[in-house]
């Protein structure tokens, strides 16, 4: 069946002068307009389309991929806000996307940024944002491994941390003690299972860790220090922004990767920094 808001794939039932009309099951036809249609497409094809309701009222077809889909999450921009319907978001696609007033935690205004997802009507099939997310992140036990990279979403920053949406369906915890520097509301970044604990909640890091981590680092440190002619302005005492821009990595990561260094000898740790040992 096809899922209006979401990605199908489609047979090609016929074609028209105006475009290709897909077989939409109980949806019947499905215009694919001609400025959407793939060069090359055949009869016999199929198509990956997304299905939403165009300016006109009409579900309509098309191959371009909107920023966010039922399932999905993602921040999106506040274009414009009616007295009466709500606000409406840029999702990527010619029709923007509403946001009613019964599914804002709080007033909004242009310009102003959102994290969302889109909510699919039972019974019209329409289609609507909400920020009102926290009901819909998945709170069942998750099965990730330690290390397992996940894309994150960034939701608020609390006492310890910043709360995140793990891979579109569950929620995480990104702690100050892991960052170089501030994490901005919306931020989408990839990052790393650091634990699942038994109430299914989950701890989240910026670099994967482990023994070959530790390695990785250190070898990327002394690459930076043989480029910089055998000595670096950082050490223990270095901010983690500073370590963050420069090395890309957290200062837990880099005093794990300069210990090693330190204890393979190829490194002495000094005041002023770090100094290659001339073998």
């Amino acid at each position: 069946m096809a899922r209006i808001g979401e990605f199908n794939q489609l047979a090609i039932s016929r074609e028209s002068d105006i475009g290709l009309y897909l077989d939409g099951g109980e949806h019947g036809e499905i215009l694919l307009p001609s400025a959407q249609v793939p060069v090359g497409v055949m009869p016999y094809h199929t198509l990956q389309v997304f299905l939403y309701f165009d300016t006109g009222d009409r579900l309509i077809a098309t191959t371009r991929m909107p920023y966010v889909t039922v399932g999905t999450f993602a921040y999106l921009e506040v274009v414009d806000v009616h007295p009466k319907l709500g606000a409406f978001l840029d999702w990527g696609l010619p029709k923007n996307l509403l946001l009613p007033f019964g599914q804002m935690e709080d007033k909004v205004v242009p310009g102003q940024g959102l994290v969302v997802t889109v909510l699919r009507d039972p019974e019209t099939d329409r289609l609507a944002a909400t920020t009102r997310i926290r009901r819909l992140i998945d709170l069942t036990p998750a099965e990730y491994e330690v290390n397992e990279a996940v894309d994150l979403l960034v939701l608020d920053e609390t006492d310890l941390g910043y709360n995140a949406i793990v891979n579109h369906r569950h929620r995480g915890l990104l702690y100050h003690s892991e960052l170089a520097e501030a994490l901005d509301y919306g931020a989408t970044l990839r990052g790393y299972v650091a634990r699942v604990r038994e109430d299914g909640k989950i701890d989240l890091r910026r670099d994967p860790s482990g023994i070959s981590r530790k390695g990785d680092m250190a070898e990327k440190i002394f690459a930076e220090l043989e480029q910089s002619g055998g000595f670096l302005p950082f050490n223990d005492h270095s901010s983690p922004a500073s370590i963050r821009d420069r090395f890309s990595m957290s200062k837990k990561a880099f005093k794990q990767g300069i210990a090693a260094l330190y204890r393979q000898r190829r490194i002495q740790i000094t005041e002023r920094g770090i100094q290659r040992v001339l073998q």
